[in-house]
């Protein structure tokens, strides 16, 4: 866990978090993360001890192949937990490029949506 960088987002990040609310985590390795072997429990596990988060109220997310707009949201409202400083600005500048390169897939799906949506009226 020492090379991964731990970010936490959300509600929670955000300040907005209810006493109920989640843990949203996301999780960044050099490796997508096993979530059928013992790799997945153990994260959980080391969350829950060293940041004092209740273990069944994590929601862990990997962003090693995540969608743009996820990496955007732990980029843009995330809080490191865990990393080298330098190494969450690099990400932060990755997510945004991931983002903005993304911004002409969205805008044409919209696009899309909008005109059989049109069919339906």
């Amino acid at each position: 866990m020492d090379e991964a960088l731990i970010i936490l987002f959300g509600s929670r990040a955000k300040g907005t978090a209810r006493e109920s609310s989640d843990f949203d985590v996301a999780v960044l390795k050099d490796h997508p993360i096993d979530y059928f072997g013992s790799e997945f429990g153990d994260m959980l596990r080391f969350m829950s001890e060293k940041f004092h988060m209740p273990y069944d109220r994590i929601d862990l997310v990997d962003l090693f192949d995540a969608s743009p707009l996820l990496w955007h949201e732990a980029a843009t409202h995330g809080k490191l937990l865990q990393g080298i400083e330098g190494q969450f600005v690099g990400f932060k500048i990755r997510a945004w490029k991931r983002f903005m390169g993304a911004q002409k897939l969205y805008r044409m799906r919209f696009t899309h949506l909008a005109e059989k949506m049109k069919t339906f009226t």
